[in-house]
Parts: structure tokens; sequence; C-alpha cells
């Protein structure tokens, strides 16, 4: 019996010799059994070219279609299983032109040297001709190369098929190996394709089932690719029931395959198709475990798929990607294979453990920061930020895209810090635990629990310190201004910041920026920082931000270690909404000081005036730093001291103090600024180039300026108001004045909106502005209409029913005191009064009398103001930057010298650099109380002199003033304004004050004096004036306006009282025929002139009348304990030639200097009878001195 060697089971054994068998059928084919255990790659790559590729791969799927899938190891179930991996691959991502190239062929069997000229080229085109011809091709072979592509490397893969849609080339493992491709994923996770680990289509993704079994469904696709139809078929037959999930998944959408022009993946006409991107997301996001579980108020909810949280060996059970595709803790997911940062970029991640399917997912090097950010010596203010810790000391390590998931609200329930010190002497560390909340539909609510542990150096491969962050160590300290954020629409204009940094720039890491960020976490607000300042001496630069809208968040960033660190800082911003009530605020813009007082108006009356203070309750500037508690007398006081920012930055709060907003206002304990405060401004160097600067980032208001006279002097500058009468056109002075404004409206409206009893209505603030009655109109005209415009801007005013003119309510300094002391004491009414509102640069003199005019009732107000105020006593005579050209400053110094040696060095080397006015040095002065400069008075008491001869000249020209209208003697004599205060300086007692007074308006006028006659002093008159301004405006009188084309007035109602102001200003002349019928100019009182000789004859008969009383003499020296003070009139007259004064001397010096400040064809708007006394009185201080300091050797 032959032995007959065949892999079929053949119909017959008795075959002899060399004799043909039967013909081998399809059924034979199946009956063979695949007992081979090699690489399908190896046993194919005999098959020489890609037509018997095609067979054999066809071959497989008739062989597979009747074997047990789930057993079979052999050759053909590699070979269905790598075709299968293709096909998933294609049907995962075939689209994608990073990842596949594709190039067709279309044979022409009648074209011998379509492969090429050689004899093997000829031999495969004859072999591709003779398999055109048959059936499955109908002389049409067309075959689609696919390559695989993995950056600049490609290797072919394989192709199409008419049997099996695609089959794998014999080459491409080892060529993949060779060019050291990565592992290709499909969409199971962790299970790498063409790996040798052979997968049939029932162990596949249940979308992909579905996918294999729609190609069969194709029109014509069951008889052109027959076996594979079989194979498909029996693989459900076989598994559905013990799987029945895998093979009854939903419909797939899926999309057509594309390449060269439009050109579709077909094989034997049938398409194949990729599922669609969406729709696979659409899938995972229903059939993922590691869903996000967003909580309400999430600002990424509806913006979306649910993005996943996956992290390295997450070692956590559920469906990854799909029901059949479940998470592996061997997954790695690596923060350098994912760099992106935003959102739209995570949108396009793949997804780890799986080539090309693009999900967005989270991990944890995309909340946690790679280093901690402590803070230089001071902890963060819980009250203003955010903290996760008591004393924490450093900056949230999140990045900002945490919240873009999940609210800023609710930090606290998703993020907890511990501290820890391992041992004594350890550097310590900081744990930051996060903890995320995932869902799903198998494994339903879960928390992801992750740590992130921060050291302070930690040692490079140690393994105590493995995986421990190190810290940046920020050496600054930022402030932010105003600390107030509105919610509602209207008012949402307020959201707009100055942010300051004030770092270090010889200690630590340096910030390379800042970021501002809206709740989201990714919407950033613009900003653009501008550098003011570097001290050098105090090794530290300032930078301002300034950020027009609201944010949750800043971002501070560093460039360390090659990249780029950063810490959060979420502020707590005070709300802010509008109010019901009507306020008013007054401003009091003198020369040396301002004053702003407040009231809120119940029936057109000023309710509860307060003055502009901040304290605890209502601060709206804000720094980092936690203030400290300050206990004095044993504990019974306790007070915040907010400028407490610890050693290492402690040069920031001078410079803050500087350049920044106040942090408290007012007379309390941790104040930091007091009202009334010098006006002033502190300005930058760039200040001048800038057309229109920025607040703060340039200029500001200059509060700390008695506190740096001594020690930082550039940049401060006074005497704005009068700036700029010198040159109205100067753009530098106008953009001081604005800038004043613009910081101090600031100020009014975030303290109006934290007044909450009762409330403010930000729509119906007035605010009063009080001026000289010498200011010149043009400058008046030029100086409300720059404070108009800041306040609409401020106050988003435009017009209509919040009318500009409504709300700035304009008032004179002389008249706004006789509000406020006619509300405490409404006698004053009924008779003349009199304010005195001495200031820095002006006087104003106001003599008011109630009168009924045609029954009508009538406030008249003889208005006059003049320029004879506190530089006339605390100037210089030639020199405005030469302290010690004032007598009252040179004999300080001297008396220092004896005294006090460690301040007379202070205050010497700071006069010798000349870069402060004499004014602004003697206002310091006299509030340093380290310095007691009021002792001078008290070493040399002839120093009140000059005093007490400035305040006789006022009364001098209020008593001819009264005379000359004629007036009655005022029965009320008050003083407002910050320079009357010297007033108290000159008398022992208030009595004497009063009877001096009374002697000297009698002797001066020849008029009898009101047996009732009272002066209303009050210890702080520069309050007065913004108090009576408040008073004022909750009501303004309506204005008699004169008719300037018939001798009339315009009357208003009668039952409402109409205020009428008169400007009549007293020239001085002694001689009253001088006086002209029209206006008077300034070059009238030009020397020699007749008017030039009679006012300074007036100024000599004033000094005559005053050292001749014997009574005003004799009483003066006794009240100010000084001998023979008739003597001193010589220092104004020469005794020998009484008429010499015409000629030469201190008065006659003193008024060409004052004359030759004024514009000679101007009209006449400031009294010349003080032009004799504007700079005589500081030369009298400087003989004073001269004499005391020989005579007492001091």
């Amino acid at each position: 019996m032959p032995h007959i060697f065949r892999f079929h089971k053949g119909s017959s054994s008795n075959i002899l010799h060399w004799k043909p068998s039967s013909k081998i059928t399809s059924t034979d084919i199946i009956a063979v059994k695949d007992k081979t255990d090699v690489l399908s790659s190896s046993a194919g790559s005999s098959i020489p070219t890609p037509v018997a590729r095609m067979f054999l791969f066809k071959t497989a799927y008739q062989l597979m279609a009747t074997t047990d899938s789930s057993t079979s190891k052999g050759i053909y179930a590699g070979l269905v299983s790598e075709s299968l991996d293709l096909l998933e691959l294609l049907y995962k991502s075939g689209s994608n032109s990073n990842l596949f190239r594709f190039e067709k062929w279309s044979f022409d069997p009648s074209n011998p040297q379509f492969f090429g000229r050689d004899h093997g080229h000829q031999l495969l085109h004859e072999s591709f001709r003779q398999a055109a011809s048959q059936k499955q091709f109908s002389q049409k072979l067309e075959i689609t190369l696919i390559y695989y592509k993995e950056g600049h490397k490609e290797i072919l893969i394989g192709g199409t098929s008419p049997f099996t849609f695609v089959f794998t080339s014999p080459n491409f493992r080892r060529k993949k190996a060779e060019k050291a491709f990565r592992n290709i994923y499909g969409l199971t996770s962790n299970e790498p394709l063409f790996a040798g680990h052979y997968k049939q289509l029932h162990e596949r993704d249940a979308s992909f089932i579905w996918f294999v079994e729609e190609l069969m469904r194709q029109s014509g696709a069951i008889h052109s690719f027959e076996a594979f139809h079989e194979y498909v078929i029996n693989t459900r037959k076989q598994h559905e029931r013990a799987d029945p999930g895998r093979f009854d998944t939903p419909a797939v959408e899926l999309q057509d395959i594309y390449f060269g022009t439009d050109i579709p993946l077909t094989a034997g006409g049938v398409r194949i198709q990729q599922i669609s991107a969406a729709d696979y997301q659409t899938k995972i996001d229903r059939a993922s475990d590691f869903k996000l579980d967003l909580p309400a108020g999430s600002p990424y909810l509806g913006k979306g798929l649910t993005p996943l949280f996956l992290y390295s060996n997450m070692d956590m059970d559920g469906q990854y990607t799909s029901p059949s595709n479940l998470w592996s803790n061997k997954i790695m997911v690596s923060g350098l294979a994912y760099p992106e940062t935003t959102i739209e970029e995570i949108r396009t991640r793949e997804l780890p453990g799986i080539d090309s399917i693009q999900y967005p997912f989270l991990s944890k090097f995309d909340i946690f920061e790679k280093s901690l950010v402590t803070l230089p010596g001071y902890e963060l203010d819980g009250e203003r930020f955010e903290t996760l810790i008591e004393g924490q000391n450093f900056l949230l390590p999140l990045k900002p895209l945490f919240f873009q998931f999940f609210p800023v609200e609710m930090l606290s329930r998703y993020v907890k810090v511990s501290r820890r010190l391992p041992y004594v002497g350890a550097e310590p560390e900081l744990t930051v635990q996060l903890e995320i909340p995932i869902t799903g539909p198998t494994m339903q609510k879960r928390t992801i629990t992750l740590k992130q542990t921060y050291k302070k150096d930690p040692v490079a491969g140690s393994e105590e310190d493995r995986e421990k962050y190190p810290f940046v160590a920020y050496q600054g300290i930022l402030g932010i201004f105003p600390f107030i954020r509105a919610e509602e629409t209207h008012l949402k204009y307020i959201n707009s910041y100055t942010v300051a940094s004030y770092e270090k720039t010889n200690d630590g890491d340096p910030l390379s920026g800042l970021r501002f960020l809206k709740k989201t976490g990714i919407d950033t607000v613009p900003s653009q920082p501008l550098n003011r300042s570097n001290y050098g001496d105090l090794n530290m630069k300032t930078t301002y931000y300034q950020v027009r809208e609201s944010f949750e968040l800043i971002q501070l960033l560093f460039n360390k270690n090659s990249g780029s660190q950063s810490g959060l800082i979420i502020p707590k911003f005070k709300p802010a909404s509008n109010g019901t009530e009507e306020y008013v605020y007054a401003i009091d813009f003198g020369t040396s000081n301002t004053h702003i007082e407040y009231a809120y108006v119940r029936d057109h009356k000023a309710v509860e005036i307060k003055p502009f203070e901040i304290n605890d309750g209502n601060m709206f500037m804000t720094m980092l730093n936690k203030p400290q508690t300050i206990s004095e007398q044993d504990g019974a006081v306790d007070y915040k001291d907010y400028t407490a920012f610890g050693a290492d930055v402690d040069a920031a709060k001078v410079i803050s103090l500087r350049e920044f907003a106040p942090f408290q206002v007012g007379r309390h304990k941790g104040a930091t600024t007091v009202f009334p405060f010098r006006t002033a401004t502190f300005e930058s160097r760039s200040f001048k180039e800038n057309a229109r600067p920025n607040l703060f980032s340039e200029i500001n208001i200059g509060f700390s300026i008695d506190r740096d006279i001594l020690v930082f002097n550039e940049g401060y500058q006074t005497d704005l108001k009068w700036q700029l009468e010198s040159n109205l056109n100067d753009v530098e002075k106008q953009n001081r004045v604005k800038a004043f404004f613009r910081q101090l409206l600031l100020m009014i409206r975030s303290h109006a909106l934290l007044n909450n009893k009762p409330t403010c209505n930000l729509d119906l603030l007035k605010i009063a502005m009080s001026y000289p009655t010498s200011m010149d109109s043009t400058l008046k005209k030029d100086l409300m209409g720059y404070f108009s415009e800041e306040m609409n801007a401020i106050f988003n005013i435009s017009g209509g029913s919040d009318d500009p003119n409504e709300r700035l309510v304009e008032v004179t300094e002389s008249i706004a005191p006789y509000y406020k002391l006619q509300k405490t004491d409404s006698s004053i009414k009924h008779d003349i009064y009199c304010n005195i509102d001495v200031g820095g640069g002006t006087s104003d003199i106001v003599l008011v009398n109630n009168i009924n005019e045609r029954e009508e009732k009538v406030l008249l107000c003889y208005c006059n103001s003049i320029k004879f105020a506190g530089k006339q006593l605390w100037g210089s005579v030639s020199d405005d930057f030469d302290p010690q050209d004032n007598g009252f400053v040179l004999f300080f110094l001297h008396l220092l010298e004896s005294k006090n040696k460690n301040n007379h060095e202070k205050l010497k080397n700071i006069l010798k650099e000349k870069n402060n006015r004499t004014e602004d040095v003697v206002s310091y002065l006299f509030g340093e109380k380290d310095y007691n400069f009021k002792q001078i008075f008290s070493e040399c008491k002839e120093l009140k002199i000059p005093l007490l001869l400035h305040y006789t000249s006022l009364l001098y020209y209020v008593a001819q003033s009264c005379k000359q209208k004629p007036l009655a003697l005022p029965k009320t004599l008050s003083f407002s304004g910050k320079g009357s205060e010297y007033i108290s300086l000159i008398f022992d007692s208030k009595e004497h004050l009063k009877m001096f007074t009374v002697k000297a308006l009698k002797l001066f006028s020849s008029l009898p004096a009101n047996e009732a006659f009272q002066i209303q002093q009050d210890p702080k008159p520069k309050e007065i004036t913004a108090q009576g301004a408040v008073i004022y405006a909750a009501k303004p009188l309506k204005k008699d306006v004169t008719n300037i084309f018939e001798d009339d007035h315009s009357f208003q109602s009668k039952d409402e009282m109409t205020i009428r102001t008169e400007t009549e200003i007293y020239l001085g002349l002694l001689d009253p025929s001088l006086l002209k019928s029209g206006q008077s100019i300034y070059n009238d009182f030009l020397e020699p002139g007749e008017e030039y000789k009679s006012v300074l004859a007036n100024a000599v008969h004033f000094l005559d009348l005053f050292f001749g009383n014997a009574d005003i003499i004799k009483g003066c020296e006794r009240s100010l304990n000084i001998n023979n003070l008739a003597k001193y009139r010589s220092f104004f007259i020469d005794p020998k030639q009484p008429e010499s004064y015409l000629l030469t001397g201190t008065l006659r010096n003193s008024y060409k200097s004052a004359l030759e400040e004024k514009d000679m064809q101007s009209p006449v708007n400031d009294s010349p009878f003080f032009f004799a006394f504007n700079t005589s009185l500081i030369e009298m201080s400087k003989f004073i001195a001269h004499e005391a300091i020989k005579e007492k050797s001091v």
C-alpha cells in the first residue's frame, strides 16, 4: 500500500507510481488542520508577490472560518490576526496623514515593462497578468499600498485586497524593529498590535466588530469577500452567546478614508472606512469610568467632552474607552509626552496606551506645579486671599487650568495641605493633596487622591527625596488697588486695577512676570507691566500692572531650572454694589494741604459729617502680607500693622508708602496717612516724557512727602495749583494736577462703595470742590475742567440724568466755613460774620451779612482772596528751595546743633541738597514730634513777632474792608485752613487772642466792636472748609446772578434764600481818591506811580498804628513775654529817614518782588496792600534769628 503525504483527507488512497490525484477543492482546504506554531510573517515571507500574498490571506480566512478561533494559534490564525490589526488601525485612524501614506497601483496588463525592464520585473508582470485574468479581478487589478509613518520614518505595512480587504507585508515587523518604531496601539489600551499576540475578531473592541460586520453588509461584499464573510459569520455564531454585549453594540458613525486628491480607500469596490472621531469620542464619553465628576458651577460644563483623569500606573479598575477596553495599571502617562498647556491643545490629546485616539484628559502634571513658590518672611493674609493652611507662607502650587474644571470658591473641597519636618535639622516639607472626583457608568462616583511633596533643596538621586519638588524663593510682595469688585452690570466699570510689584534685586528667584486670569483658569486679562523705579540703595525695584477688567487669579511666573515655574494667588475682593443713599464728598484742594469730609444726605441736609478715613473695615488697598497685631498698654490697645512685611522685604514698606495708595487713613493706630495731607505728587523720571502718564506707574499723590523729606526728596512736587497758573498750557503741569485728581477720585469712589451704614448710591454721589476767590478765572476754569474730566471718567458720567454739572458743586473757600459754623451756632447769621481761611498760598476772607432785599432773603457774601498766607511766613525770600533763607529754619538748625547732634546732621544734609521747598521742610518739621519744631518759640520768643504781624495785617485788611463797604465789625470771627494754625502759637491764651483782636479791629477801623464778639477757633481749622462745603453741597443755594445788562439782580423764589457773592478787593490805597471807577490793572501800581506810593504809605500807616499804640504793645509784650516790641518798627522803617521806604528798604523790596510775579496788564485780583509783606516778614524772621544766634550763642 502506498504512503501518501497530503494536508487534506483524500477520497482515494489506492494510487501507484506517479499518477494524478483528484482536484483539490475549497472543501478539501477547509479540512486542513493548521498545526504550525511559527510567526505568520516568517511563514509568509516565502510568498513572493503581493497577489500571492492576497491569496495566502484568503486561504487563512477560509481555514479560520471553520476553526475554533479561541484555541487556534497557528500560522493562519496569525495571518488573520495581523490583517485584523491593520484593519483595526485603519478603522481607528485611517485618515490621519501623520500615520498613513497610501499609494495606489492600477496594473496595466498590456505594458510588459510596467514594473521595470529587468527579467525579474517581467516575471512579476506575468504573474500579475495571470492573476488579473481571474474572476475576482475581472482584468482590473488594483492594489493600494499602505505605509505606516512615525515622524520622518515610514515602512510598508501592507495593502488592500479584494478577498480580505487588507493584507500585511511579510517584512513589516522586521522593518519596524530595524527602524526602531514604537509600539502601535489599536482600540485596546496597553495591548500593542503586530506584536505576535494573536487576537481574533471576537476578542476585539465591540465597535470594531460592528464595523467589520458592517463591511459585509455592503453591496457585493459577500460574494467578493466570501472567505472573510464566512469567518465573520462563524465568529458571531461561536462567541455571541458567551459575550452578547460585545456583539450588540450601538451603530457607529463612519467616515471615508481619503488620500491623494480625494481618492477613497477601497478594496474590491467596497470602501474601507474609519470611525468618526466625534462618534468615537462620544462613545468614550459614555463608556469611560474615569471622567471628571464636574461640580455645579464648573466653568467647563457644557463645553464639550468631559475630560478623563489619568496618571501613570493608576491602580484603579474601570472601563477606559469602551466596555471591552479596560484601564491597565501598566499604562504610562508622562508629562514629557503631553506638553500641552491650553485647553485647546488638551482637547486634541491622544489617549495614553492607545495611538491616535484624540480625547481630552488631565493628569497630575496638568494640575501640580513643579516647584513651590515661598514668600519671604511674611504670611499670606487669609482675610483677603485664599489660604489652605494656618500661617501659609507660600503660593498655591496649582496650575490655573485646574480652575477650568473646578470652581475657585470650592478650592478647599479639593485641595488640602500639610506640613512635615521629618527630623530635627531637616529641611521642611510641604505636601499638597488633591482630591479629584471621577464618575462612570460601571464604577459610579469615586475619588482619585493625588499627593505631591515639596522640599527646600531636595537632594538629587536621593531615595528619600525621590519625587520631591524644590522651592522657588520669591523675594517680593504685591499690592492691589482698589481691592473691590462689582458684579452688577452697570457698575462693572469700577473693575479696573493697579497691581504693584515690589521685588528685591539682589536675592531670591527673580519674577519673570504676572498673569491675570478669570475664574475659568484659561481666560487671561491683558496687562502691561511698567517698570517705575530701581532703588539701588534698597536693592528693590518696582513694577506696576494696569489691569482694566476683573480677574480672579494672579499667576506669578519664574524662570528656573531651564523651565517656567509659577504659583497662584486668589484674591478675595470685597464685593461692591450700588446702594440707595445720596452722599456728598467735599474736597478742600489747598496749596499746601488737601482735606476731604463726607456725609450722607437726608432731606437735603448733610447727616453725620465725617473726615475721610480708612480702617480695617473699609480698606480698599491691600498687600499680600498678613498684618501683624500690635498690643500696647499691656494689651488694652490692639491694632493691626499692615506694613509688617518681614525683614526680607522690609524696604517695600517705605516704597509702597511712597509710590502707592495708602493702607489706612486717619488718626487711629495703624493708619499710615492722616488727612489733611500735603498737596503733593510723587513722580518717576519718565513722567515728563508721557503725554498721559499712568497713575502709579509714573505718578501718584505724594502721601509720604513728610515721611520722606529727610531721606528721599527726589520726585516730589508741591504748589500744584500755582505751578499751573504760571503756564496754563504746560502739559506736564496739567498732567500733574489731573493725576492728583484721578487718584483722589478713585479713593473717594472706593470709599463710597464700602460705606454700609447707609449704603451709597454711586449715581447720586456729589462732590463739592472749593477754590479761592483770588484764583484767576481762567485757572479756575481749567482746574474745574480737569476735575470734571477725571470725575466723569471715574464715575462713568456721560451727561443726561447724570449731568456732571449737577454732581460737581463749586464753593469758594471763604464761604464754606460759614455753613459749618452756622450749623453749630445758628445765631451767627443775625450779625456780621467773618472767616479768615489761611492756606499755604492764599488766604480767603469773607464777610457775611444776611439781608432782606425787595422781600427776598439774600446771603450777601463779600469775598476776598489774597496771596498772603503760610508761604509769607514759612517760605524763602529769593530761592524757594533754600530753607536756610528762612529765619525759623535757620534758628532751628543752630538749636539742633546744641541739643540733638543726630537730628542736626540729618537736617543739615537735606538742606544742602535743596530738593525741597522751604515751606515743605517747615511742614515736615511741624509734623514730626521727634524734632519738636515748636520749641523755637520758647527758645526765642521774638520769633513770634513775624507771626503776630502776619495775623495783625489780616485784621487790618478786615477792618479796612468793613470801613470801606461800610459794614459793622463782625460779631463772629473764625479761622480755617491749615495755615491758620500758627495763630494759636502767638498768644498764651484764647482770652489774650480775643482781647488783642477786638483792640486791633477797633484801632484799624475806628468802628465800635460788637459787645458779644467771639472767636470761633477750631483745633482742626483745615477741616472746617471741607465740612462747610459738605453742608452747602447737600442743598446748594441758588445763585443771585447779576444782570450785566441792567443795574439789577435776577431774583429767585421768595421762599428760597439766594446767595450773592461780591468780590470787592481792598486795594490798600491810603488815599481813597486814587480809587478808579473801573477795573485797575497791576501796571497801575508800578513804581513810582501814585498808587505805588499810596499802598506803601498805607503799609507804613499800618505799622505806625500797631507799634504806636501803647496798649497793644504793652499787652503783646506781656502775653508774648518779650521786651521792647516797639523797637522792631525800625526793621521796616528807618527812624532817621522815615520817608526812605519809597526808595529803599524791606517794604519796597517785598512790594516789588510780589508785583514782578503779576501780569502787568491783568486786572487786579489780589490786594497790593500785602505786597509790602510778601517777603518782609521772612526777612524779619532771619533778622531775629541772627540776633538770637549771636546773643544766645545757640
